[in-house]
């Protein structure tokens, strides 16, 4: 949050517009960084996952709907293509983790036959 605050009166002081449109990104980044570091907060930031994607949808939706705005739909497409980035980390953990599934079931398969032994 003190990163987001720093960076906001950053923003501010280089005459940046306060749109939040901005800080999607750079939140999906940080959630992503965070569900890799911590494994245990998968489940839970993946709402935050799901809230920002949802939002970031919602307003392409918005901006198909309504083409007359101007540079809205630009700025649109260039967040959109910021958090495609910001995903390709949490891709990659998600790959990582389907790759040991099939690993895993065989661990269980063998732990199966294990416990019938006994």
């Amino acid at each position: 949050v003190r990163s987001l605050q720093a960076l906001d009166a950053e923003r501010v002081q280089n005459g940046e517009s306060g749109s939040s449109t901005g800080y999607m990104s750079m939140l999906m980044g940080h959630i992503v960084r965070r569900m890799a570091r911590r494994h245990s907060l998968v489940v839970p930031l993946g709402v935050w996952v799901k809230a920002i994607l949802a939002a970031t949808s919602r307003a392409a939706t918005n901006s198909a709907l309504h083409p007359n705005r101007d540079g809205v739909e630009e700025q649109i497409a260039k967040e959109a293509r910021e958090i495609a980035l910001k995903l390709g980390p949490l891709r990659n953990f998600l790959n990582e983790r389907v790759e040991c599934f099939p690993q895993l079931l065989r661990l269980e398969g063998r732990l199966a036959l294990l416990s019938e032994q006994l």
